[in-house]
């Protein structure tokens, strides 16, 4: 379930299974172009889940349980048996925000993923987009850094294959080249608009 809180910011319940969250922002080379709203751009998300199974995939213990015999094992889908995780996600690189954020997942144990436009990052007039100091500063406090390709074109979807692997694969490259550490995985697309399978394998 996703739902848009500001425009920048989203917050993702992933139940069982880690995937990243996907959503819309007015950022990046054509950010003067009119973002598509309402209906007509709730249709347009690109949805990274399957439709809710009609039944599930295993059933769910309401408590620990202990291998029947001796020397088997049993799998916890979290840590410490947790049943679900949530992922907060931020795009857009949102500078301004860095502190307030960083704050409050101090206070709350939070932990955020910044899904990051590359290509401007540390240019003149583009304070809004930060500096990759800012980005390895966050990263070296516990937060995960991705990938927002490098434009954040909203046309993916209608753009020629190999530019959208360039978009996605530079801006996974840019991240773990300035940010040590960092494993760029994700990629969340502009606006909803991306192209899931050259999304998966992007940068590999």
């Amino acid at each position: 379930m996703t739902r848009q809180h500001p425009p920048y910011l989203s917050l993702t319940l992933a139940l069982f299974l880690p995937v990243p969250a996907v959503w819309n922002s007015a950022v990046g080379a054509d950010a003067d172009r009119p973002a598509p709203s309402g209906e007509a751009a709730a249709r347009k998300q690109l949805r990274t889940l399957p439709p809710p199974p009609k039944e599930g995939r295993f059933e769910m213990p309401y408590d620990r349980v202990w291998p029947e015999e001796p020397g088997g094992a049993h799998v916890c889908l979290w840590a410490d048996d947790k049943y679900a995780a949530v992922s907060i996600t931020i795009d857009d690189n949102c500078r301004p925000d860095h502190d307030r954020c960083i704050e409050r997942g101090e206070k709350y144990g939070f932990r955020f993923t910044w899904f990051l436009i590359t290509g401007n990052i540390g240019q003149p007039g583009r304070g809004f987009l930060g500096s990759w100091d800012d980005f390895r500063r966050l990263h070296g406090l516990g937060h995960d850094v991705q990938s927002h390709t490098v434009s954040h074109h909203r046309d993916d979807a209608e753009r020629p294959d190999a530019e959208v692997r360039a978009e996605y694969r530079e801006s996974q490259r840019a991240i773990e080249q300035n940010v040590p550490g960092a494993r760029a995985v994700c990629v969340a697309y502009p606006c909803g608009s991306g192209k899931l399978v050259l999304g998966k394998f992007a940068g590999r």
